[in-house]
């Protein structure tokens, strides 16, 4: 057995047998993070009922990479993903953030026609009339086929591009963008790193400028790695050296009273902890942090996520509350920007986001609202 093999097949052992990971040994699923002879990376998953088969399932694939040129990253425990929302118009009226945010003056400039935009979740309603025709491709990682039967992604879709003056529903802050609905949490609304690392490498192959991740695995601010898997963050990397933004959720463990004593206070969110995705905190109709949004030092601006009205399922449209709706209000406004801004790089359209946000809370940037509310026609004329 050459040397990287030997090294996959210990740490495929040393996986199963964390006592940190949910599970009993030879019960978890565990993640192997490889690249090719070009450097481009791959996440697979290896599904086995005994340390024996993990162990010969994680050689075989370390081999056959070495083989070909490539390299081996990791052997891991999966993570478990979920959405990030806590949940509670058929008119634009209902649509509060709008009429807090300029983005509909950004739109005499751009709607964001000309960009794809990837958002990673629950999969979509691609024939709901306010998204139908707005989808661009599609992408399955669960098993399930990219239907939405949860909503959450359905509403995250929404808010970004609902289709604006046609008469029906809500209008998304950045109309004009094509969808890519990459499906990573089951319609229970739970999945794994992999998938979501797996998402992020078909975003960028397939030509997405930005990738919405209205999602996260939490881990104690104690132990904050914990979270933060070779897997992730390979696929975090692979995106930043393609220059495509990332924005990610970042949390809804702000609130140490609900549920009481919330075991889960201010836990750390991951992916968006890694130092690349823009980290959004929501905020409510007042201007004020969401009770529920988490505070960390990763906390990069904030954008409205209190009691959202979005597109739902059977048609339909529901409020919804969370950093997960925060979330893709930035994401629109990044798209905005790189339609308006096509020569700027993902860090000047990022910088853009955060140079030119609204200051709440403490003076500068803090942990509740990083640089504060995000300003779309600020950000446009900076």
């Amino acid at each position: 057995m050459g040397e990287v093999a030997f090294g996959a097949a210990l740490s495929a052992l040393t996986a199963i047998a964390d006592p940190e990971v949910p599970g009993s040994a030879g019960s978890v699923p565990l993640t192997v993070t490889t690249t090719d002879a070009d450097g481009h990376p791959s996440v697979t998953t290896i599904e086995v009922a005994d340390p024996t088969a993990a162990v010969v399932a994680a050689t075989a694939i370390a081999t056959d990479a070495t083989d070909d040129g490539g390299a081996v990253l990791a052997v891991e425990p999966q993570h478990t993903m979920t959405t990030q929302t806590t949940a509670t118009d058929p008119a634009r009226g209902s649509q509060w953030a709008l009429n807090q945010l300029d983005f509909e003056d950004v739109w005499d400039t751009t709607n964001g026609g000309g960009l794809c935009v990837a958002v990673l979740d629950t999969g979509a309603e691609t024939t709901h009339p306010d998204l139908a025709g707005n989808v661009a491709a599609t992408w399955d990682a669960t098993g399930q086929g990219v239907n939405d039967d949860h909503g959450h992604g359905t509403h995250v879709a929404g808010v970004i591009a609902a289709t604006a003056n046609n008469g029906v529903g809500i209008a998304g802050a950045a109309p004009g963008v094509k969808l890519m609905i990459g499906k990573v949490l089951t319609n229970e609304g739970t999945g794994t790193d992999a998938w979501t690392a797996s998402g992020i490498i078909w975003a960028v192959d397939n030509g997405a400028s930005v990738i919405n991740l209205s999602l996260g695995a939490t881990c104690p601010e104690s132990n904050p790695t914990g979270c933060a898997s070779a897997a992730m963050q390979t696929a975090v990397d692979y995106a930043q050296s393609h220059d495509v933004v990332v924005v990610a959720a970042a949390g809804n463990n702000g609130d140490p009273n609900s549920p009481p004593s919330n075991p889960a206070y201010n836990h750390w969110s991951w992916p968006a902890a890694f130092s690349w995705p823009i980290a959004v905190a929501s905020t409510n109709a007042a201007m004020n942090r969401s009770s529920f949004s988490t505070q960390a030092s990763y906390v990069d601006v904030a954008a409205p996520g209190s009691s959202i009205y979005s597109t739902y399922l059977d048609g339909g449209y529901a409020w919804s509350s969370g950093t997960s709706m925060a979330t893709p209000h930035v994401t629109a406004l990044v798209a905005l920007l790189r339609a308006a801004h096509p020569s700027e790089s993902a860090s000047q359209i990022t910088a853009r986001v955060t140079s030119t946000a609204t200051d709440l809370g403490s003076a500068g940037r803090d942990n509740g609202y990083g640089w504060g509310l995000i300003d779309p026609g600020a950000a446009l004329a900076a």
